[in-house]
């Protein structure tokens, strides 16, 4: 899979920069993103400014990828995506179980407050175990 990647302080910031995603990438582009889970900082963006189709079996790769991020206590959004890339994700009934934003601000105000809102309920744990 052919992307860029930047790191901020809070995630990564991964801009893909494939046309189709598709079967024959979905395994790696599995393995490549689920990696970022063991590299600080654990949040990750992937833009979708260049994609424009993806198949069914890359939409449930990403609903596996997010399901593993939020197992981890770690953000997975998507932003920037096209209306042929969101139509998949519709018609595979995953579109509603994803974090998708239409800009890459959003995107990065979203990871902030689920980072807050995790830091919260972290403090919320602990006060209620000491009492």
């Amino acid at each position: 899979m052919n992307f860029k990647l930047s790191t901020k302080e809070k995630f990564h910031e991964i801009d893909i920069n494939e046309d189709n995603l598709t079967a024959n990438l979905a395994g790696d582009f599995y393995e490549t993103i689920a990696s970022f889970l063991e590299k600080e900082p654990f949040n990750t963006i992937l833009l979708f400014t260049n994609v424009n189709q993806i198949d069914e079996a890359t939409a449930h790769h990403l609903k596996e990828l997010h399901e593993l991020f939020y197992t981890n206590e770690q953000s997975f959004v998507l932003t920037e995506i096209s209306k042929n890339v969101l139509d998949t994700l519709i018609s595979a009934n995953i579109a509603d179980e994803l974090n998708i934003t239409p800009t890459l601000s959003e995107a990065w105000d979203m990871v902030q407050m689920e980072e807050v809102e995790r830091e919260l309920l972290r403090d919320f744990d602990d006060d209620a175990t000491e009492q």
